[in-house]
């Protein structure tokens, strides 16, 4: 939806489709165990909060690791777990911001995780967090929401309106508005488990195979006829 309303401007007609990516569900269909992630990564007492994805500087990862901080200073601490890899010059100056933030301790760099690891890992992770300031789909969004792992957002994915529909929370991409996000979610377990079911239940019903392939089936359609 955001993305037509971008391109709306600059076309002369308003014949326009929205139609979701094909996402392969097979993986999700049953939630996944977090017992790997735990056996591999550990558990936490604190929060756990998770971001995966590119390590690029268009994330703002720096608001996470900011937010780390200011809920540290609340005597509110969370663990930061921060998958993918990137760059390794922009990742040491991440490693040197959570030093100069005082949550060397609290933020931890993962590297790449693939697989049923991966999918264990945002099982473990009480929230997914991604502070982009771009994104189009985005399909780490759905695959922490059919993981049954409440999401922390911005509009700077394009499909926001269709994450906040499913639960996610649309924040600013400040550190103190994430830091809020996620301190009034991880108050809240029974809430993060609401949301987690509504977050994975609305993804299996936008994103299901058939469902989309008639919607790519009906408007192909609609462009042979109208030619």
């Amino acid at each position: 939806e955001e993305e037509r309303r971008q391109v709306a401007r600059w076309l002369k007609h308003s014949n326009i489709k929205v139609v979701p990516c094909i996402v392969d569900l097979e993986p999700y269909r049953h939630v996944p165990d977090s017992k790997q992630a735990i056996e591999t990564f550990g558990k936490c007492d604190h929060p756990t909060v998770l971001f995966l994805s590119r390590i690029h500087e268009k994330k703002s990862i720096e608001t996470l690791i900011e937010a780390t901080k200011i809920l540290k200073e609340k005597d509110k601490p969370i663990r930061l777990l921060i998958a993918g890899t990137g760059d390794q010059a922009y990742i040491e100056t991440l490693k040197h911001l959570a030093e100069q933030c005082g949550v060397q301790e609290e933020v931890t760099f993962l590297g790449m995780v693939l697989g049923d690891l991966k999918l264990s890992l945002y099982a473990m992770a009480d929230i997914f967090a991604l502070p982009t300031q771009q994104e189009n789909f985005g399909l780490v969004y759905p695959e922490a929401l059919l993981c049954q792992t409440p999401v922390i957002g911005t509009k700077g994915t394009d499909v926001w309106r269709e994450l906040e529909d499913a639960g996610a929370i649309i924040a600013e991409r400040t550190s103190l508005a994430f830091a809020d996000a996620i301190e009034e979610l991880a108050s809240d377990q029974s809430r993060l488990k609401e949301l987690g079911v509504q977050g994975r239940d609305h993804v299996l019903r936008w994103l299901d195979t058939d469902r989309v392939g008639e919607q790519y089936d009906s408007m192909y359609k609609s462009v042979l006829n109208e030619h």
